[in-house]
């Protein structure tokens, strides 16, 4: 039945007409629910509610949009992107994009059209997102700075931004990866004066201090940064050092404010809201800086190496270290080496759609519709796909399963920040035999040349080395 509804569908003339309908009538709750599924999906970034919520069914949808109607979205208008999709041979929906405005900013918006058993298309899931908040636009394209700065004066102030001798930041982020320059970024031309803090002498040590064979998992076309592309010349997986050096460029040539070598000893939040943070320097002095927003950018675990105890650890007469201290396997040439853990120590792709249509179409997947089925399919397309490595995994006493409610890497990443692993070729080598597997009992304690497990069993090493997250 769908092949033939989906052979006599055109896509265009269906999304357009129930685009206009919903433009016509946002304004109207009861107008708006009868376009959309029963069990429908509508999720906001900030645009409608200023938080990040998902409301589910026809329902719940009524209320959000009784609540929004005083100061409903207008000036809706459909962009250019319209697509027939069909993720699994049961399920297919039409694809559209809009833009609209509210009192506080310009939004973005995703619908996906389903055929129902009427013949009339109807919305399951509906995006909105602010992109942009009205009165304060970025200082770029013909925004940006037209002063015709001396280079020596140019440099005088960046060192006092940097300093902030005159006053306060009104925004202060613990670290200095990816994600605090991302967004140091964005607020820095939004004209929010931020600063970020990190403790490592450089931007990008975080990665320099990393396993000599490391490169990033994710290829190059998921990892853009904002205002400053990677350029077409970039690998596809980029190189821990090569990332160290992007990053603290990236901080160098969009002029953000880092304190290096530098550390929060404290930070107290008073009455008004404002955090007091006392910040050491890499001269030893200290600052305490009263600013509105305080924003932890630390990574997962705060950059921590989760290392279990185990008992009588002492009495070991070989080297213990964490993950995040190894470099390189030829230290231990010629050791026996006990390994704890067994972890990882397309929208995006090449001519694929712009990466801002690519992040509104990603991100407009509730979560809820991923966790209900979607997931699950895709990770027993993909198992199927795999079913030989994963049996002989299994046979070398590799375990594996489908993670947290059967979604694969989905929830693991949510709820866990890890239990996945990123072939590189250690499966073959599990499966060849090169790489012992120990799992049938749990560790019970250390003794002077190895390790002891519940069972009585014993295991000599050399060395030991915990890639425990």
């Amino acid at each position: 039945m769908l092949d033939v509804v989906l052979a006599e569908v055109d896509p265009v003339h269906v999304a357009e007409e129930w685009f206009s309908l919903f433009a016509k009538y946002i304004g109207d709750t009861e107008e708006t629910v009868n376009l959309l599924c029963v069990d429908a999906l509508w999720r906001d970034l900030l645009a409608l509610t200023w938080d990040m919520r998902t409301f589910e069914g026809s329902e719940k949808i009524r209320l959000f949009l009784d609540q929004r109607n005083s100061s409903p979205m207008r000036a809706l208008r459909r962009t250019e992107f319209i697509q027939l999709q069909r993720p699994y041979p049961d399920l297919a929906w039409i694809v559209g994009t809009f833009e609209f405005d509210v009192d506080i900013g310009h939004g973005t918006g995703v619908f996906r059209l389903v055929p129902t058993a009427t013949g009339q298309w109807k919305a399951f899931t509906i995006f909105t997102n602010l992109e942009s908040l009205t009165g304060f636009p970025s200082a770029i394209g013909p925004l940006r700075n037209p002063t015709a700065l001396p280079g020596r004066a140019w440099a005088e102030r960046l060192l006092r931004e940097r300093e902030f001798g005159a006053g306060d930041p009104a925004v202060l982020i613990i670290g200095a990866g990816q994600s605090a320059l991302s967004l140091a970024a964005r607020l820095k031309y939004l004209d929010v004066p931020t600063l970020m803090v990190e403790k490592d002498p450089r931007v990008g040590d975080s990665w320099r201090k990393r396993y000599d064979a490391l490169c990033l998992h994710f290829p190059v076309w998921n990892d853009h940064m904002p205002y400053l592309h990677f350029p077409p010349t970039w690998p596809v997986y980029t190189p821990s050092l090569k990332i160290a050096e992007w990053l603290e460029s990236y901080a160098t040539l969009l002029e953000l404010n880092v304190w290096t070598s530098s550390t929060v000893e404290s930070a107290l939040q008073d009455d008004k809201h404002k955090w007091s943070v006392c910040v050491r320097r890499e001269d030893g002095s200290s600052r305490v800086l009263v600013v509105n927003h305080l924003v932890f950018a630390t990574g997962v675990g705060d950059g921590h190496p989760n290392i279990p105890d185990i008992k009588d650890s002492a009495l070991y007469t070989g080297p213990t270290l964490h993950s995040s201290l190894y470099h390189r396997a030829a230290e231990f040439n010629g050791h026996k080496v006990l390994v704890i853990g067994s972890g990882n120590s397309g929208l995006y792709k090449e001519g694929g759609p712009s990466l801002g249509l690519a992040d509104n179409l990603y991100h407009s997947l509730p979560h809820l519709l991923l966790e209900g089925g979607m997931a699950q399919r895709s990770t027993k397309t993909i198992m199927d796909a795999y079913s030989n490595t994963l049996e002989e995994l299994n046979k070398a006493g590799f375990r594996t399963n489908k993670g947290i409610k059967d979604a694969g890497l989905l929830l693991q990443l949510k709820e866990r920040a890890g239990g996945h692993y990123f072939d590189t070729g250690g499966s073959q080598l599990i499966i060849d035999g090169k790489i012992k597997l120990k799992n049938d009992s749990s560790i019970k304690s250390f003794y002077a040349n190895g390790l002891e497990f519940e069972d009585g069993s014993k295991i000599e090493v050399s060395a030991v080395i915990f890639a425990t997250g």
